[in-house]
């Protein structure tokens, strides 16, 4: 399992984290920016066309994401709906699956309602909180997580033999509460089914990464 921080290590919004196994890709997040260049990023640069977006680095240079390429990417994990973790999203390409919790759905759904961002669809595949789904040759797990964005979801990856968790937040407690209940459920699962013992290869949070 190899992973890519294309963006969210050394500053915080803007999250896109790429993780590669076999022939499967899979995206952690797609955030729009907060800052850019240091300042915080102005409003009317959204407005701005794919190539001059490129161009300043607003995008991310991602082959097969975008909807003007050949896709490339297996699917687009969303954590929460705040935007600096989802704004790319409109420019995904719609063949694209995006997996996002109901919740965030449809704080994603009010936002355009509301015109804090502009309307677009997406290809949405919803998942459940604790019960695992398969992107090609990884296994997804979600956890709810407490966050300022309602039904927020962490994330338990395991591919290759290897586990990633990957959580919304940089606070240490919210990591640390992850942890307890990746640790809790994976000891039930243990328990009952004669699993191996919980460990964890590789961890990346918003803002930081360890990976």
């Amino acid at each position: 399992m190899k992973s890519i921080v294309h963006r969210g290590t050394r500053e915080i919004g803007g999250t896109l984290i790429e993780l590669q196994s076999g022939n499967t890709r899979i995206l952690l997040d797609a955030g729009y920016l907060l800052f850019l260049n240091g300042k915080p990023i102005e409003e009317d640069l959204s407005k701005l066309g794919p190539a001059e977006l490129l161009e300043l680095g607003v995008l991310p240079r991602i082959a097969g994401l975008y909807g003007w390429d050949t896709p490339g990417v297996d699917a687009v994990v969303i954590s929460h709906a705040h935007l600096d973790h989802y704004g790319l999203l409109k420019f995904v390409h719609p063949a694209i699956p995006v997996y996002l919790s109901t919740g965030t759905r449809t704080l994603i759904e009010l936002s355009q309602t509301f015109k804090i961002c502009e309307p677009y669809a997406i290809n949405a595949r919803m998942f459940a909180m604790y019960e695992p789904f398969l992107v090609g040759d990884f296994s997804v797990k979600p956890y709810l997580m407490d966050h300022s964005a309602f039904d927020s979801a962490a994330f338990e990856i395991q591919a290759e033999g290897k586990t990633m968790i990957y959580t919304p937040a940089t606070l240490k407690f919210l990591l640390d509460d992850f942890l307890r209940r990746a640790k809790f459920f994976s000891g039930m699962r243990r328990n009952k089914k004669g699993y191996g013992k919980f460990s964890i290869d590789e961890q990346a949070a918003r803002g930081v990464a360890d990976v």
